[in-house]
């Protein structure tokens, strides 16, 4: 049995990852970036523009995020997103690419580090509310 550090190692071989910096530097580029960590995880911040959606709730959640009226449309619309999760070291971020990837969506990233690298970094961060 792997353990989870091991399993989400396996998993960051097998799906697409963004480090800080390259993200930093595309931030004006359109795309989704959603923040799956829990609300009592968010006191120093989050990404400016992400979306908060706990990690529980992504793949239930992830519909409602589309502007479009019937399932189909939103479906075309996530697919056609870039997107981004986070975390605050990511692990879940990680997992939860590859459960999108899974559910038919390619252009999904994880954010090498999460929140807390971001954080270390002193790239920009904005209040959780």
């Amino acid at each position: 049995m792997l353990s989870y550090q091991e399993y989400v190692k396996s998993v960051q071989q097998d799906i697409k990852e963004i480090d800080q910096l390259a993200f930093y530097e595309s931030l004006e580029q359109p795309r989704l970036v959603i923040d799956l960590r829990e609300p009592e995880e968010l006191s120093n911040g989050k990404i400016t523009g992400a979306v908060v959606i706990p990690r529980g709730m992504l793949e239930a959640k992830l519909m409602s995020l589309s502007p479009k009226d019937n399932a189909e449309d939103s479906e075309q619309w996530l697919q056609q997103q870039d997107i981004v999760l986070y975390c605050a070291s990511g692990a879940r971020s990680a997992l939860s690419t590859k459960s999108l990837n899974e559910m038919g969506l390619t252009k999904v990233s994880s954010l090498v580090g999460g929140f807390n690298a971001w954080q270390k970094q002193g790239y920009p961060i904005s209040d959780a509310s």
